[in-house]
């Protein structure tokens, strides 16, 4: 399904290296990604409250931030596709860096808040109820996230983004998260043990996590990452396979 999208609303999708397509690679990602989220952050949010779940309720407010940062996507791929000019004469590619970054804090914001809210519904519990329905929803939310994290993997590989890739590990990180909620409404549902409360906490935490794990992977770049082995041994071979080519030495790269 990935592919068929990328070919009906790419056009020339076969030239990832020109500016243009790679743009609009982020911007269909982009966009894909905020009516996604936004739709099951609505779906959430309604059931959640239906049910006064602290844990569905956490999960829904990820899918709206998961919405935000789509936003942010957009305006990063639109932004980096600027030609380079006399302030900038490298381009201005790295700003896909930092609206990674700033996807990056945004999780970790969302995760504070998220687990204080749950620590509150620990200390002061309320009774939630659940039905086949709301276990209907978690799955369709599941299955959607998983979708949603091989999309934006595929497109991340195809146009080599530090954005997508992050994008991925937070919808895949969201599909675990929304698993977890899903299993402690089934105990709820089958033996009347309440754990909202902490599952809300467990959430958050694991937001948290992935949210700094994110800005250490999208600040590195912005450091001057080395390169990696495998494309220093590429350059390399190519230099070396030109007829005349006898060595090489002192490889720098720019990013």
């Amino acid at each position: 399904m990935t592919g068929l999208l990328i070919r009906l609303l790419i056009p020339n999708w076969q030239n990832t290296d020109n500016p243009a397509v790679r743009e609009r690679y982020g911007k269909v990602a982009g966009i894909t990604g905020v009516v996604t989220n936004f739709l099951l952050a609505v779906l959430k949010f309604v059931t959640g409250w239906l049910f006064s779940s602290i844990a569905i309720m956490a999960d829904a407010v990820n899918n709206l931030t998961d919405s935000a940062s789509s936003v942010v996507t957009l305006i990063g791929f639109k932004l980096s596709g600027k030609p380079a000019d006399a302030e900038h004469p490298y381009g201005h590619a790295r700003i896909e860096y930092i609206s990674g970054m700033i996807v990056s804090f945004i999780m970790v914001m969302l995760g504070f808040q998220l687990a204080q809210s749950s620590v509150e519904k620990i200390i002061v519990p309320e009774e939630s109820t659940f039905t086949w329905v709301t276990i209907a929803i978690l799955i369709a939310s599941v299955l959607a996230k998983l979708w949603q994290g091989m999309f934006y993997r595929t497109m991340g590989k195809r146009i080599s983004s530090t954005t997508l890739m992050a994008t991925a590990t937070d919808s895949i990180n969201d599909v675990v998260a929304t698993s977890a909620v899903l299993l402690g409404v089934l105990i709820t549902l089958f033996t009347g043990v309440n754990l909202d409360g902490w599952l809300g906490l467990a959430v958050a935490v694991f937001i948290m996590i992935s949210g700094v794990r994110l800005v250490k992977e999208t600040s590195q770049p912005l450091l001057g990452m080395a390169p990696s082995k495998e494309l220093v041994e590429s350059v390399y071979s190519k230099i070396l396979g030109y007829d005349g080519v006898i060595g090489l030495h002192d490889l720098e790269v720019h990013s």
